[in-house]
């Protein structure tokens, strides 16, 4: 062509051809192939200036600053790598998860191509108070104290103020539910205190607790059992026999309301209900000076009356062994809290020797009171007893106290009399041995004085005893009765007795008592009966005694039976009589004890004598049998028993 490549003058087009001859031939300029970013490298410039008569040649992308092919003539950085608009790749910050309290910020730098680094954002600056979450808006997990309301909202936990039998349950940091108070009962329905939702420590009333998560109902001791130790916070009830014996008396208590009854043995050892004596506590009550009860105003736990004991529960100690003035016994006492601090306590005696006791300070009015293994002392005691003094407050009102009536139901066998006994002690005589000996003395104020007309009485099976206000500063009242069940009044072992003495004495424990003429239990004793005695047995009116057996007879139970004779006798078939021994006889004749006509043993003939002898020239071996007396020597002509050669042939 007439004209050159620098006639493309366009700064993206080379010269491809002319368009004709000579000089009016113009040059073709086509535009240059453009490689797309500078990270491409050419490796043939087509660029103006350069009187390009080629187009350009595009090369990769420049591998080495991280740099490829975006599918589209262009190069962005490879996987890790972004765009970081200086014209380099930079690397990528984030591999792998983020820390605790972040979430990834997902800009696609992981993939390349991208112009955005990835980046750790904490979730709290994305969504107040989130310790956890996966995503600028949605939060996992708020912070403690405070719970998770909506998915990008955490809001301040509550303090709830809870009941006894409440616990606070803490809100939940990973849910809308805030800090709310719980029932305790919902651990166990008596459940009345607890720390959180699976730990009860303490149940209602009447219940105990025996696990975390149990609150078991206090036991109730059955029948002829009372409370050993009452049921508590982590134990239950322990109950133990309710019966306490001595000699032939058994105290029983029933339950914990203070009753208790006196239970005589029968002539064989067993309890006998029938004759026993019962005795229960009835009824307090404070009367004015003209008789009236007074104090029952306002409500009952103030009242100054108790109209029953029944429904009420004594604490109960012992038996515990003690002596009262000398005398063995055990104790037994009931204890009940009462209005306004004061105590109503009642000692239990039960005597396990016999004696006296003196009721008194010393003083000329004394009381000696016999004593017998059985017998029961029952002091009833009421201390720092709240007297009305007319305040105006219930529930005295406008009263003022002069007395305490206390009464105690005593029943026997029997509607009692009174009478007097052989000791001149006045006895309220229930039948079959049972009684009550009622002392004439109270204890006011610490100080014995004398009850007075009215102070104590007895009828319709009901012991009452009135208590006139103590002047003191001591506020004590006590009153000292004395009971007796059974026949142990007369003999602590009669079994049975009338109303004046014992008739019949116990047998049991062996070997038992019998009645002497004065009416009294003397023990059985062992004669210690020799050889050709046997013993009789102790009876009702006479101690055991030796008896002889038969004639010659060594062992015997009987006086007309033999069972082994003496040595050298023999026994008749029937054992009624010991014969002379035949010891060369096969066969006795048991209507006279002599050997059978024909019975003898060989090389014995009979002697004469109702027994057998061995023939001339034999001697009784003493084994039942005869020997020759050649056995001896072979010249001996006659021998004796034992084997004694006599003479020689």
């Amino acid at each position: 062509c007439a004209h050159d490549a620098s006639t493309c003058t366009d700064a993206s087009s080379y010269l491809t051809a002319c368009d004709g001859t000579g000089d009016s031939d113009s040059s073709a300029c086509t535009a240059c192939t453009v490689c797309g970013d500078a990270h491409r490298v050419e490796t043939s410039a087509c660029r103006a200036g350069d009187d390009a008569t080629a187009d350009a040649v595009c090369g990769a992308c420049d591998a080495s600053g991280n740099w490829v092919d975006d599918g589209a003539s262009g190069c962005h950085c490879d996987a890790a790598h972004y765009d970081d608009g200086s014209a380099a790749c930079a690397v990528c910050t984030v591999v792998g998860d983020c820390g605790e309290a972040q979430y990834l910020n997902d800009n696609g730098c992981a993939a390349g191509g991208g112009s955005a680094d990835d980046t750790c954002e904490n979730c709290a600056d994305a969504m107040a108070n989130c310790a956890s979450c996966g995503s600028a808006s949605v939060c996992d997990v708020c912070a403690a104290d405070f719970f998770l309301a909506a998915a990008d909202t955490c809001t301040g936990c509550a303090t709830p103020v809870c009941l006894d039998d409440e616990w606070a349950k803490p809100c939940e940091q990973d849910a809308n539910v805030d800090a709310t108070c719980e029932a305790c009962s919902d651990i166990d329905a008596e459940c009345a205190m607890c720390t959180d939702g699976a730990t009860c420590t303490a149940c209602d009333a009447g219940f105990w607790l025996e696990d975390a998560l149990t609150c078991t109902a206090c036991s109730t001791c059955p029948e002829g059992e009372v409370v050993e130790t009452a049921c508590a916070a982590d134990a239950d009830t322990v109950c133990r026999t309710g019966g306490l014996a001595t000699g032939r008396v058994t105290m029983k208590l029933h339950g914990q309301s203070g009753k208790f009854d006196l239970v005589p043995l029968d002539i064989d050892g067993n309890e006998d209900t029938a004759k026993a004596l019962k005795i229960a506590m009835d009824y307090l009550r404070e009367l004015d000076a003209d008789g009236n009860i007074i104090g029952n105003g306002g409500p009952p736990a103030g009242k100054h009356s108790v109209q029953t004991f029944a429904p009420l529960d004594f604490v109960i100690t012992g038996p515990t062994e003690t002596t009262f003035q000398g005398l063995a016994c055990n104790i037994v006492q009931f204890d009940l809290d009462m209005v306004g601090g004061s105590e109503l306590r009642v000692y239990t005696y039960l005597f396990t020797e016999s004696g006296t006791v003196t009721i008194g300070d010393g003083g000329d009015d004394d009381e000696v009171v016999s004593i017998h293994k059985g017998s029961v002392k029952f002091s009833v005691a009421l201390d720092n007893w709240p007297w009305c003094e007319a305040d105006g407050a219930n529930p005295c009102g406008s009263d003022t106290g002069a007395f305490i009536e206390i009464a105690l139901g005593v029943q026997g066998p029997s509607t009692p009399t009174l009478r007097t006994d052989a000791n001149g002690e006045e006895v309220y005589d229930f039948g079959e041995g049972a009684g009550l000996r009622l002392s004439q003395m109270l204890v006011l104020g610490g100080e014995y004085v004398s009850a007075g007309d009215g102070g104590i009485t007895f009828a319709d099976e009901s012991l009452v005893v009135r208590f006139p206000k103590p002047t003191g500063d001591v506020n004590t009242l006590l009153y000292d009765p004395v009971a007796d069940a059974g026949c142990s009044s007369f003999d602590e072992n009669c079994a049975e007795c009338n109303d004046t003495e014992c008739t019949v004495c116990a047998t049991e424990p062996s070997p038992g008592w019998w009645l002497d003429g004065s009416a009294a239990c003397q023990a059985c004793t062992d004669p210690a009966c020799g050889t050709g005695e046997f013993e009789t047995a102790c009876a009702a009116d006479a101690d055991a005694f030796c008896t002889d057996c038969l004639a010659n007879c060594d062992v015997c139970d009987n006086a007309s039976t033999c069972t082994t004779c003496a040595d050298s006798f023999t026994a008749k078939d029937d054992g009624t009589e010991c014969y002379a021994a035949r010891n060369l006889c096969d066969t006795i004749d048991n209507t006279n004890g002599e050997c059978a006509d024909g019975a003898c043993v060989d090389d014995a003939s009979a002697d004469g004598a109702g027994g057998c002898a061995c023939d001339a020239g034999f001697y009784d071996n003493g084994a039942g049998a005869c020997t020759a007396c050649s056995t001896i020597d072979s010249e001996c002509a006659t021998c004796s028993a034992g084997g004694v050669c006599d003479s020689c042939s």
